[in-house]
């Protein structure tokens, strides 16, 4: 029986010790919604987005819309900050003003010659869905392929789902965990 509270207590003291290397080293921003840990050159970053965000996990912020595949469509997001200027740092979701989803494809039924003087199909970018910060916690959403306009108010406190990610970086041979919390949205006016 000892044994066992024995094994526990060495456990519970190697938990508390890693918590508490990572607590020494942890970084808050001024309004704490991006914290970034770092043990041992391996990162843990901390990120609290809304939940509508949620419904595009295969959209990267740092995808800069060049990239075309044939004719496949490729969608992407780009994030605004005040000065109407792209952002890539999204870690402190508050300086975030304006969140703009494009679809890449190439018109088949017009061409062009490039500096070379061949043609060449025509590529294409067009904005589908739109979001703006319209109050400190409130959202215009504009969906252009349905004409639809919604508002959509932000609980910020109210925390509803949590995702992480453990992604490798071989050229300097760390790993970078995301959490990422996901605070409640409600549409309030259709």
């Amino acid at each position: 029986m000892k044994k066992k509270y024995l094994l526990l207590f060495v456990f519970c003291m190697c938990i508390l010790n890693l918590c508490a290397q990572y607590r020494n080293e942890v970084y808050v921003n001024k309004k704490g919604y991006g914290v970034h840990c770092q043990m041992k050159g391996d990162t843990l970053n901390f990120y609290t987005f809304p939940f509508f965000l949620r419904e595009y996990p295969n959209l990267s912020p740092h995808t800069d819309g060049s990239c075309t595949n044939g004719f496949l469509n490729l969608k992407y997001i780009e994030y605004y900050e005040e000065r109407d200027s792209i952002t890539n740092d999204i870690s402190n979701f508050e300086t975030v003003r304006y969140i703009s989803m494009f679809l890449n494809y190439t018109d088949t039924f017009h061409k062009y010659k490039d500096k070379n003087g061949v043609l060449q199909y025509l590529p294409v970018t067009r904005i589908i869905r739109r979001w703006d910060r319209v109050g400190t916690d409130k959202w215009m959403y504009i969906d252009y392929l349905d004409n639809k306009f919604l508002e959509i108010k932000e609980y910020k406190e109210e925390i509803i789902k949590i995702d992480t990610s453990n992604i490798y970086d071989p050229a300097t041979d760390m790993w970078s965990k995301n959490v990422i919390k996901y605070y409640k949205t409600e549409i309030i006016k259709k």
